[in-house]
């Protein structure tokens, strides 16, 4: 998937989507369904609404319903910690269903995924329906949906119209009203970049920036990487027209600007030192002379720098130790996070990529 810049962006969320597909499909274990597959066969699943049994309200949706209520009720008394529990309690039914024991206790492992295929079924009618009405997925997870329009601004009017045609959907799925299965206006966004499966960037009409899917950071990161990485975010949304080549300067200049900061910590990154590795290091030296002992298998600051006698030096230091300033970040490191952040945005290296690892 190559990146992509959207503007204008609706976020929709489902409420609570599998256990009010449970509600709706009245879906529970002593019912018997001619279905007959194995989860790794349920993609090829069809399920008509005449399979589905109405005449009398299941035992797992009356636990749904009840659960349900009961959250419902301990939010308008502000009881957070009931609500909250009473939450995971109904998420967990689905969870329940799909494990192999199910198929002991609730009649098999059928019921989960019937679960999951009427949640994509809904999901994919969707992408192909909202369209006659002005609006267009850009993407979409389990239980949300992203849509953007060139004619609809009003975002309680994209909420109305998606909702239609969510009734719609279920009504010819289930052979019912639909009753439970509802879309809540989740936020707007002024722009949002689709990087790849599961990892996105939403950035809000206040220009604050939140990133999501671990392609962006990580535990080890540097407040130097997660930086330069909103920095290109920015680069790439204010200007429509930018190149790989373009952001590979920009972040050197950046570099370049960061680079005069005396604070080493803003660079380091966080590391496990392995006995294998960290006696080779230059730095042990160092460290000895400081007193500092090493714990191995601990998170220690890594940052790779220019000192005397050593051009390209690794320094391996514990947490909150403050190094001298006459130690400065090696520039050809900082530039292999520059790639590693460009490769992490999907775009085309211009450097070679190289983590800490090829640096000891």
């Amino acid at each position: 998937m190559t990146l992509q810049v959207f503007d204008k962006v609706h976020c929709l969320d489902f409420s609570a989507l599998y256990p009010n597909i449970i509600r709706q499909f009245n879906l529970s274990p002593e019912f018997e369904y001619p279905i007959n597959y194995t989860s790794n066969e349920e993609t090829n699943l069809v399920i008509k609404k005449e399979d589905f049994v109405y005449e009398e309200r299941g035992v797992l949706t009356n636990i749904v319903s009840q659960l349900i209520d009961m959250r419902k009720d301990y939010r308008s008394r502000g009881m957070e910690s009931e609500q909250l529990a009473t939450k995971i309690a109904v998420n967990s039914l689905y969870g329940v269903l799909s494990q192999h024991h199910a198929k002991y206790v609730l009649g098999g492992t059928h019921l989960a995924s019937t679960v999951t295929y009427m949640g994509r079924t809904i999901l994919h009618n969707l992408v192909d329906r909202l369209p006659k009405h002005g609006l267009t997925v850009i993407y979409g997870k389990t239980d949300s949906i992203f849509v953007i329009s060139e004619e609809i601004d009003d975002g309680e009017k994209v909420l109305k119209i998606d909702q239609k045609v969510t009734d719609e959907i279920v009504k010819e799925l289930s052979g019912r009203d639909n009753q439970f299965i509802k879309f809540d206006y989740e936020e707007y966004l002024s722009k949002m970049i689709l990087v790849n499966k599961n990892n996105y960037v939403k950035i809000y009409t206040d220009n604050t920036i939140k990133t999501k899917g671990a392609t962006f950071y990580s535990t080890s990161s540097s407040d130097y990487e997660v930086d330069v990485m909103n920095f290109l975010i920015r680069e790439i949304i204010s200007d429509k027209n930018f190149n790989k080549e373009s952001l590979i300067e920009k972040s050197n200049e950046f570099l370049e600007q960061q680079r005069k900061k005396e604070d080493i910590d803003y660079f380091a990154i966080k590391h496990k030192p392995r006995m294998e590795k960290i006696n080779k290091f230059d730095s042990v030296e160092y460290m000895l002379n400081k007193n500092m002992n090493i714990e191995y298998g601990f998170n220690h600051n890594a940052v790779v720098c220019n000192y005397s006698g050593n051009p390209h030096g690794i320094i391996v230091y514990p947490l909150g130790y403050k190094i001298e300033n006459e130690y400065k970040p090696d520039r050809r490191w900082l530039r292999s996070i520059n790639s590693r952040v460009i490769r992490k945005l999907d775009l085309p290296e211009k450097f070679k990529q190289s983590s800490l690892d090829g640096w000891f």
